[in-house]
């Protein structure tokens, strides 16, 4: 029996359903990371800094959702009239929005970080730490931006498989680079910066080579 595509079963919906809330929790689960592989060194300030530092950044982040959200109903409304064009269309546009949106903040980091440290007021040393990791991790953000495009491109499109695929292939490699250059390089917050940087720039890498 054929499924009309205007009432999908209740299994199709938790299939689409699930990786978007999965998407939900992408950007504060590279910085719970950072923290857990940090805690190992047993220093209270490196965690609470690096707390601090993700949470100005998943904030700053988090006020491009748009682009998740946005392009997914697009990006599906163009696949269901089958417009090869307006699919691709939809695709450039936030993904150059995402692009020059996260390097103008990304020239603005250190009033960014001024501005969050002065509204949560950590103590000196953890200020001080906060400011290293966030000055690399804001590097970044024109890659988690360009990921929360092209993985609602690719929600839009109906692969909820690959978007599950290129969330768990980021979290790994985050994972094992942070732990790589805390633990075993000895790098500390900026470490566990660079590792969820590098993540993100592979994790980029597959998904525009899948698209």
């Amino acid at each position: 029996m054929t499924t009309d595509p205007l009432f999908p079963t209740t299994t199709r919906m938790i299939r689409f359903a699930l990786p978007a809330m999965l998407a939900g929790v992408t950007v504060p689960l590279m910085g719970m990371v950072d923290v857990a592989v940090l805690g190992r060194l047993g220093d209270p300030a490196i965690i609470a800094a690096v707390g601090v530092a993700a949470t100005i950044f998943t904030v700053i982040a988090w006020s491009f959702s748009f682009l998740r959200f946005t392009t997914t109903g697009l990006v599906a409304q163009a696949a269901g009239r089958d417009d090869v064009e307006d699919t691709l269309v939809q695709a450039l546009r936030p993904l150059v929005a995402a692009l020059v949106g996260g390097v103008a903040l990304a020239a603005l980091r250190a009033p960014l970080i001024d501005l969050g440290l002065a509204l949560i007021a950590p103590e000196p040393d953890v200020a001080a730490l906060a400011r290293d990791y966030f000055g690399v991790r804001i590097l970044g953000l024109p890659l988690t931006l360009s990921l929360y495009a092209l993985l609602a491109w690719l929600m839009g499109m109906g692969s909820p498989r690959t978007m599950l695929f290129a969330q768990l292939f980021m979290n790994i490699v985050n994972t094992s680079l942070t732990i790589w250059f805390v633990l075993g390089m000895g790098l500390g917050v900026v470490g566990a910066a660079w590792g969820t940087v590098l993540a993100e720039v592979a994790t980029t890498t597959v998904v525009v080579t899948i698209v």
